[in-house]
């Protein structure tokens, strides 16, 4: 299942997009694959990835896998949670981080 980027306005994208198999492998070349596509749509429209904000997240696995996924040379830092639109989402999909993020703003 893909979800595919939604659009805010004309100039700005937030690209978001889940990606589900049994196999690790092929998870790995599929997301490869698809960020190879989204990354060659995006120079073709003059757009750019903001790669310093791009994370992935491998949600509800036993086993910490660190995947091997990029956008053109540059690898995506895997880690245990990623803030969106101001939620903080865990790899466990639990409120705990998102919790600690607003305690310390308060």
């Amino acid at each position: 299942m893909v979800y595919l980027p939604k659009w805010l306005n004309s100039m700005q994208m937030i690209p978001i997009f889940f990606l589900f198999n049994q196999d690790i492998t092929t998870l790995s070349i599929t997301a490869n694959e698809y960020l190879s596509h989204l990354s060659q749509s995006f120079v073709a429209n003059k757009l750019s990835f903001n790669l310093d904000k791009t994370c992935l997240v491998s949600f509800g696995t036993q086993r910490e896998y660190k995947f091997d996924i990029k956008i053109r040379t540059v690898k995506i830092n895997n880690v245990d949670h990623c803030r969106y639109l101001g939620v903080y989402i865990d790899r466990d999909l639990k409120w705990t981080e998102h919790i600690n993020q607003f305690y310390k703003n308060v």
